[in-house]
């Protein structure tokens, strides 16, 4: 048996799909909330025979974006037992012709191939770009290196009014090989220096301020930036070779590599 919260009367109720496991093709659904999406019913999935408590599966298709989705019986309710705003799934007294739900549900089915397919090819090119960004690499890495310094531009994405505090980031350029995986300013500010980055040459100048230490506290570690933690500005930080080298193979691929001739 499934129960429902009932918060009027603050216990819990059953649940009973049985009234609502022979909706026709072609019947009409409406989210109350989330913009009221409408939804028709194009196929039933039968009832699982582990779980006959939740009733049909029903197939539905969103009727503006064409995506479809599944429900079970259990989920819905009738229009008329409507009473407040909850989000909720009614069933409506409408339904479609099996002619248009034919047209509607080839539409739904040629979408999501077309979706799969862009999934895929964008997989595939991800895959490719990874092994060319990975020879390109093994091809460039010294033998001493055990880290990279990398410089990327953070942007200021906080919400002062809801004190959410964040910041995104464009991807990284490797500007520098080390023998070590020490957090070293110095270091750090000549990579800055001789990448030849214009975005970088603010560095040539020795600020204290740039030098910021948050290794611990649920800090962002020893880096360098222009500015407040949360401020848009260039940010140069070292990445151990150790670990998640997917985005430092992502870098060589697509040529955001700009090394000095440090030594």
């Amino acid at each position: 048996m499934i129960y429902q919260i009932n918060y009027s009367g603050r216990r819990l109720e059953p649940i009973n799909a049985e009234d609502k496991n022979n909706l026709a093709i072609g019947t009409i659904l409406k989210l109350n909330g989330y913009d009221n999406p409408r939804f028709v019913i194009t196929d039933k999935l039968g009832i699982n025979e582990r779980f006959p408590m939740y009733g049909m599966r029903y197939i539905i298709v969103n009727l503006e974006t064409m995506v479809q989705g599944v429900k079970d019986a259990y989920e819905l309710k009738w229009i008329s037992e409507k009473k407040d705003d909850r989000i909720q799934t009614y069933i409506l007294d409408e339904t479609i012709p099996a002619d248009e739900v034919k047209v509607i549900y080839e539409k739904a089915v040629a979408k999501k191939e077309e979706k799969d397919r862009l999934q895929k090819q964008v997989a595939e090119e991800h895959t490719h770009k990874i092994e060319l960004g990975k020879q390109l690499f093994e091809q460039g890495k010294p033998d001493y290196a055990k880290a990279v310094i990398i410089a990327s531009r953070e942007i200021d994405d906080c919400e002062l009014m809801t004190d959410y505090f964040n910041t995104k980031e464009d991807p990284f350029f490797i500007i520098g090989w080390s023998k070590h995986t020490k957090d070293l300013f110095s270091e750090m500010r000549k990579a800055a220096i001789l990448s030849g980055m214009p975005e970088l040459s603010h560095f040539s100048e020795i600020t204290p301020e740039d030098e910021h230490r948050e290794k611990y506290s649920l800090g962002a570690g020893y880096y360098l930036k222009r500015g407040h933690r949360y401020d848009t500005a260039w940010k140069v930080t070292k990445q151990s070779l150790s670990y998640s080298l997917e985005s430092v193979y992502l870098a060589f691929a697509e040529g955001r590599v700009k090394l000095g001739e440090a030594k």
